[in-house]
């Protein structure tokens, strides 16, 4: 039997490895070190997002996920 594929493989959370900025909002920046969500991840790097908009994103998700769940029952 096959495995499951990670719906979430693309989803890694690591420490910057330079000083970047949140692609959810701009203002924030993620200082070299900072752990944060990175999404996308593979050549050419992924988005960043800091340690302040992450949280809701992930909530988001995880709702979307939940939905499409319920569909299948």
């Amino acid at each position: 039997m096959s495995k499951y594929r990670r719906v979430t493989e693309v989803l890694v959370v690591e420490p910057a490895k330079r000083k970047r900025k949140c692609y959810h909002n701009a203002n924030h920046t993620i200082e070299k070190g900072q752990l944060c969500l990175v999404v996308g991840v593979g050549i050419g790097g992924g988005q960043s997002y800091c340690r302040e908009c992450a949280p809701a994103m992930l909530r988001e998700g995880v709702v979307g996920l939940q939905a499409l769940e319920k569909m299948l029952i």
